[in-house]
């Protein structure tokens, strides 16, 4: 009996240590157990190709801004968003913030969702797309700074609200998209399962005309976007051409203040050795 009573004291005690310790563990706040949680799912809602594309965002916090980068040690605001759906959802996006803004589908900004682009217009041309950023919840984006390289931004910031141009989705994600119902396991090896696959593609024949449609327009959109960048590179050219012809000025007349400086020292030194062959006749 005194054995018995024994095991059940060291049962009961070892019990209670257990229950204290786990209380304890899920008792704890903040620390390393809130970070990696608000890392993976920082916004609520966030799922399928939404999650997807802000998980793959948030890997590029602390990038350098490098105009015409993509990659890691450095990229601009058009060549982070591209990488991101590259390599979230293996779907590629054009180049420049122009061409983003006249490939994706133009949305208000009430119905924004995580991975919705937000367009600005930084320059002179309030028109003129420059900047662009995605949406990730809460009232916010990520964006890749020239000042500051990739970070995240509350939209609510007055620089941003006057600069804002307009948003959009690219057609082939949407939030709900991401998910496609799985056939059951006793419907998968059904033949009839197979000839569905034929009438589900049908639909999508007259899609093909407004598409064709559609990549004409956004050719032109491209077009005229590089015509805009050639003006740009052109200014940009002359404005170095005329820093080069006042360099080639000012060389010119520092080389001249040269010769005259030679010529001067030449003179005082050919007047020195007159003076000293006149003291030396004095002497003699």
């Amino acid at each position: 009996m005194q054995v018995k009573s024994l095991f059940y004291t060291i049962f009961l005690v070892a019990a209670l240590v257990l229950t204290g310790c786990g209380s304890k563990k899920s008792a704890a706040p903040g620390g390393s157990v809130t970070k990696p949680a608000k890392v993976d799912v920082p916004f609520k809602g966030a799922k399928g190709d939404e999650a997807k594309l802000l998980k793959e965002a948030r890997r590029w916090l602390g990038t350098p801004y490098k105009y015409g980068g993509h990659s890691k040690s450095g990229t601009d605001c058009s060549g982070f968003v591209m990488e991101v759906y590259l390599r979230a959802l293996d779907m590629k996006l054009p180049r420049s913030a122009a061409q983003m803004h006249d490939f994706s589908k133009p949305i208000a900004h009430k119905d924004l969702q995580v991975g919705d682009l937000l367009f600005f217009a930084t320059g002179k041309s309030k028109s003129r797309v420059s900047h662009v950023g995605m949406y990730i919840g809460d009232g916010k984006m990520i964006h890749s700074s020239s000042s500051k390289g990739v970070i995240e931004t509350n939209l609510s910031q007055n620089y941003y609200q006057r600069t804002l141009h307009s948003q959009g989705r690219v057609l082939a994600h949407s939030g709900k998209a991401s998910k496609a119902p799985k056939p059951s396991p006793k419907e998968a090896p059904k033949p009839a399962q197979k000839e569905v696959e034929p009438t589900l593609v049908q639909p999508e024949v007259p899609t093909q005309t407004v598409t064709l449609a559609e990549a004409r327009r956004r050719m032109e959109a491209e077009r005229q976007a590089l015509e805009a960048e050639r003006k740009d590179l052109q200014a940009e050219r002359k404005t170095l051409e005329a820093q080069r012809r006042e360099l080639d000025k000012q060389r010119q007349e520092l080389q001249s203040e040269r010769i005259r400086i030679e010529n001067l020292q030449k003179r005082v030194e050919s007047q020195l050795d007159s003076i000293y062959v006149s003291d030396q006749g004095l002497f003699d």
